[in-house]
């Protein structure tokens, strides 16, 4: 194997390591490409424990629709 395949390869694996954190940085609720250029600017690791310290986006939206998960405010009907 010569150093030009292997450094494509370590290459390749650096980049789908910033999309597997841009995914779950978007998962959370944040922006996929924040969280993909934090992840390929200083590393994946780094960029995987800021995606996990910032706020879970979207769990603070849900708790402000209805509460807990699964349960939904019932509607007032008046008549």
């Amino acid at each position: 194997m010569s150093m030009g395949f292997i450094s494509v390869l370590v290459f390749l694996v650096y980049f789908a390591l910033c999309l597997v954190v841009a995914y779950y940085n978007y998962q959370r609720g944040n922006r996929f490409g924040t969280g993909f250029i934090l992840s390929l600017v200083l590393t994946p690791v780094i960029g995987l424990i800021i995606a996990r310290i910032t706020k879970d986006k979207k769990r603070e939206i849900k708790m402000r629709k209805g509460g807990k998960k699964g349960h939904r405010r019932k509607k007032k009907y008046y008549m």
